[in-house]
Order: C-alpha cells, then sequence, then structure tokens
C-alpha cells in the first residue's frame, strides 16, 4: 500500500479476490472494464476510510481488467502466483503479454509464488493442480471475490468456476490444509459479472455482457447474508475511521494497531459503564418517585409526571447509547485488540499459526468481522515470515515478562480481585436488600392495627426490594461473576505456562518446548477471548423494569 493511502485510511483492508475468463471478446472489454469500474468506486464511496486490496494472479484476459481497475481506483495490488516468475510466464501467449504482465507486476505492493506440491514435476497434471492451489489461496484470503465469468463449470481444476465454487461453498481437500479440513467452511460473497469468451454468442439466458450480480454462501439465507456481510464491511470501515482520526501518519504496525485498539476499548468502555449505570440510576428513582405518588394521600401529580420524565431520560440514554453502538465497539475493539496480542507474542516467538483460524474454530460463526480483521492486519497475503530453529534469548525474555507474567498479574490481581471485589459488593448489597424486604414484610404482619405504620413500612419494604433487584440486574449485565470465573481459570494457565518456562530454552529442544507452551497458551487465550466476547454479546444494555 502507497505512503498516501497509509495516512489516509485506517489499518484494516478490505481484500478482494480476482478470478475470470482469460479470453474475452475485444468488443466487451469496455463494458467489463465499466463494471468493474463502477463497483470499485461504489466500495471506495461505502467504506472511505477502508484501504482496498485486490489479490489477482495477473494470468491473460480477466484477471489483468480488474488489476488494471484495482489500480486505477488507487486500491493496492497483491499477486499470487501458481509459478515463480519465469514459469509462470511461459504460459503466456505472446511478448506483448509477458511485457503487461511485468508492467503490471511492476506496480503490485508485493507477488509471490504459491508454494507447489512438494512432489511436483511441472507435467501437466501438476501445473493444472498448481493454477487450483492459486486459486484457493486467493479465495482463502479474501472477503469478495469478483469474477468475471459465463456461469458454467469448466473441466480444468483451478479455473473460475472452481473459483466461484470454493468461494461460495468452501475450499475443499486438497487445497486447505490438512489440520483445517474439519473446520467450518470460511464462505463469502461473489460478484458475478457475466462474461462471455471469445467466439461465444448470447448468453442462453438472455442476461446482458458485463451484468453484475451478487452471489451468497447456498447455505445461507440470502437477506441473511446480504446483512451480515454489510455489517461485516461496515465494522470494518468505522474502525478504520476512528483508527485514522488520531493517526500521526506513519505506516500501521502491528504495534500501532494494537495501541489504538486498546484506546478505542477504554473509551467506549467507559461510556457503556456510564450509560448503564445511568440507567439503573434513574429506573430506581423513577420506581421510588411513582412508590412516593401511590403512597401519599391524593397522589401528587408532579411526582406521577417526575417518574415518566425520569423513566423517558432513562430510555434516552438507552437510545442513544444502543444508536451509537458503544458496547458492541467496545467488545470488538477488546477482543481485536487481544487477538493481536496472541500474534504479536506468537510471531516473536517464532510461531506462525494462524489466529483468525483459532477464532474461527472457537467462534462457529457464519460471518464475523474479528477473523476477516485479524487476517487481514496480522497475515496478509505475501508476508514473508523468517524461520528458524532458535530464537534470541532476550526475545524470550521479553515474550516472559510482557506477556505471561503480564498476564498472569491482570487476571489475578488486576482484573481478577477487582471483579471479585464487585461481585462480592453487589451479592452482600442485593442480599442486605432482600433480607431487609422480607424482615420488614413480616413486621407488617405484626403491625396490622396501625394503618400509617403499615404503610411507612410496606413503602420502605418495596424500596429494599427494588434496590436489591436493581443491584442484582446491575451486576448480572456486568457480568462479574462470569468474568471472575473465568479469571481465575486463565491465571491458573498462565501461572502453569510460567513454571513450564522456568527452565532456560537454549538448547534445541528448550525451543521446541517454549514454543509449544505458548501455542497451547496462545490458544487458551483465543478461546478465552471469544467466549468473553460471545458472553457480553448476549449482555445487551437495556432498561430494567421498574
Amino acid at each position: 500500500m502507497s505512503e498516501a493511502s497509509d495516512r489516509a485510511h485506517g489499518p484494516v483492508p478490505l481484500v478482494l479476490g480476482a478470478a475470470g475468463h482469460r479470453n474475452l471478446p475485444d468488443e466487451d472489454r469496455t463494458a467489463l472494464e465499466a463494471t468493474v469500474r463502477n463497483a470499485f468506486a461504489e466500495m471506495r464511496r461505502q467504506y472511505p476510510a477502508t484501504p482496498m486490496i485486490v489479490l489477482s494472479s495477473l494470468a491473460e484476459g480477466a484477471d489483468r481488467l480488474v488489476a488494471h481497475m484495482a489500480l486505477d481506483a488507487d486500491f493496492a495490488l497483491i499477486v499470487p502466483m501458481p509459478f515463480e516468475q519465469q514459469e509462470y510466464e511461459r504460459d503466456f501467449s505472446s511478448s506483448d503479454s509477458v511485457d503487461e504482465f511485468r508492467a503490471l507486476l511492476a506496480r503490485a505492493e508485493t507477488s509471490f509464488a504459491v508454494p507447489l506440491r512438494p512432489e511436483s514435476t511441472l507435467g501437466e497434471r501438476d501445473r493444472h493442480d498448481a493454477y487450483a492451489r492459486c486459486t484457493a489461496y486467493i479465495v482463502r484470503n479474501c472477503v469478495e471475490l469478483i469474477a468475471l465469468w459465463d456461469g458454467r463449470t469448466e473441466a480444468r481444476p483451478g479455473g473460475t468456476a472452481d473459483a466461484v465454487s470454493f468461494q461460495l461453498e468452501g475450499i475443499p481437500a486438497p487445497y486447505v490444509p490438512e489440520s483445517d479440513d474439519l473446520d467450518p467452511a470460511r464462505t463469502g460473497p461473489v460478484l458475478h459479472v457475466m462474461t462471455r469468451r471469445s467466439g461465444e454468442g448470447a448468453f442462453d439466458s438472455g442476461e446482458p455482457v458485463a451484468e453484475m450480480r451478487t452471489l451468497y454462501p447456498p447455505l445461507l439465507k440470502e437477506d441473511e447474508a446480504r446483512k451480515a456481510f454489510e455489517k461485516l464491511k461496515s465494522n470494518l470501515d468505522r474502525f478504520n475511521a476512528e483508527a485514522a482520526r488520531a493517526h500521526d501518519g506513519e505506516r500501521w504496525t502491528l504495534e500501532s494497531v494494537r495501541d489504538r485498539l486498546e484506546v478505542i476499548a477504554r473509551l467506549y468502555q467507559g461510556r457503556v459503564t456510564a450509560s448503564l449505570t445511568t440507567i439503573f440510576g434513574l429506573v430506581f428513582l423513577s420506581a421510588v418517585g411513582l412508590n412516593f405518588y401511590l403512597f401519599l394521600p391524593h397522589h401528587p401529580l408532579p411526582l406521577l409526571v417526575g417518574y415518566l420524565a425520569i423513566t423517558a431520560v432513562a430510555y434516552g440514554v438507552f437510545r442513544i447509547s444502543t444508536k451509537a453502538d458503544w458496547q458492541d465497539r467496545y467488545q470488538d475493539a477488546r477482543a481485536l485488540s487481544e487477538a493481536l496480542r496472541v500474534v504479536y507474542f506468537w510471531r516473536l516467538a517464532g510461531i506462525h499459526d494462524s489466529v483468525a483460524d483459532l477464532i474461527v474454530r472457537a467462534e462457529h460463526a457464519e460471518i464475523d468481522w474479528l477473523p476477516v480483521a485479524v487476517r487481514a492486519v496480522a497475515e496478509r497475503p505475501g508476508t514473508d515470515y523468517p524461520s528458524g530453529s532458535s530464537v534470541p534469548a532476550d526475545t524470550l525474555d521479553v515474550v516472559r515478562r510482557e506477556w505471561i507474567d503480564d498476564q498472569c498479574r491482570y487476571f489475578t490481581v488486576i482484573a481478577g480481585n477487582s471483579e471479585r471485589a464487585h461481585q462480592r459488593v453487589a451479592t452482600r448489597t442485593a442480599t442486605i436488600g432482600v433480607v431487609f424486604s422480607v424482615g420488614i414484610s413480616l413486621a407488617i404482619k405484626l403491625l396490622q392495627q396501625v394503618g400509617i405504620v403499615n404503610g411507612v413500612i410496606a413503602f420502605a419494604s418495596s424500596l429494599f426490594a427494588m434496590a436489591a433487584a436493581m443491584v442484582h440486574g446491575y451486576a448480572d449485565k456486568r457480568g462479574w461473576s462470569d468474568h471472575a470465573r473465568r479469571y481465575d481459570r486463565m491465571a491458573w494457565i498462565f501461572l502453569r505456562a510460567k513454571d513450564a518456562l522456568d527452565a532456560p530454552a537454549a538448547s534445541a529442544s528448550g525451543h521446541r518446548n517454549f514454543r509449544s507452551v505458548l501455542r497451547r497458551l496462545g490458544r487458551e487465550a483465543v478461546q478465552e477471548n471469544v467466549t468473553w466476547l460471545v458472553q457480553q454479546r448476549t449482555r445487551k444494555i437495556t432498561v430494567p423494569h421498574a
């Protein structure tokens, strides 16, 4: 991505894949270019804060057409190739085609060859397999696929029909790692541009050339899929806009993205806490006012008006927080930050497993922006991770100190003790309210002969009951009890990891043990993070009944 693009946009790109026929009729090119150009312009209009990346293998025809339109729209271009460049160029039809390929390649952000099968000899069957692997790579790493396609199936592996099938139905074996073949299939929409091949006449269906329609995975209802993918992209753009607002103009790094996420999470956490506290406090006041209105003789009208006004203000605060989506923004920022924490320390330790895949496995969600964001920020296509059997000792010390020791302290002292203290106070307060309410109710039975005293006692009993209910409801919304239990578990896991890593890791076996512990630790941290997010999403801010 260009330096200018980094300054104009946030850190999470929307990755698009390109697929299509090689032999496009010359008379259709203008219409096809216009359709793709308009689609890119609409994406830029809808998601102005989001950087766009197009993955194209730059095969002749549709791949290059999409690449040209992407570069014209100031999108970044990344080029996965089925072979190394010299071998790949053997498949082009002319020297002019090779020149066009090299010119586009020079404008790409990066290019690389997708690894072949170890036993490949580049025979005809192996070449088809290489194209299929390249197609699978593009689909695996994109959110949406732009397919210039006539809608027909093909016999050749790795063609446009395969790309569309991979995107809509999931990538089949053997084009996914063996460890992933039982995972939930990642699918997405296809922007299908009706495209003829050279020498073909009009489509049998009567559809016009270059007409675009969006195809969604068949296992999902179209309306639900459309809304879910639109929300995914809107969430990306919303975060990008917030991240870019206070960015210093330097190139985004994993650390700077995490820092910005922490700021956003703290901001919206404060707003969520303030709105929740305000709502519960106002509802309690309105309930007190209503009880006074019912208790006092002649039922003073101002108390009823005050009850209605305070209730209305509580609903107003609820509407503001809901419309601004403070709760989801806080939870998403916190969850993404914690996922990137695992990525960061795994990378330091030389572990390059996919955290995005771990989130998909843990969440079991059809469509969510979190794994998409993690993949886009931390597992960008074409990123070359250095390999090695050892990690410098000072790096291991950083991982121990800044991740394991820090998280032990967080889960035991900072968060764990705080959540437990909050829960104890809430439980005791609610218990006292219930005990007083029950005790006062029993007293009513003993004082039934005294009317005014009976009424005062009943009024006091109702106030204690309401206070207990409000405290219990507030504690439940904050999730203090659940948090304390999960934090205890995570504290135990990190303490076990700390004990396991006390032995020096200078030897090769020591490094393997170190990575093995960190790998298990990262998986547990991701699982806890996803569990927290799923549970928090069920605790929406609501207005309790007075």
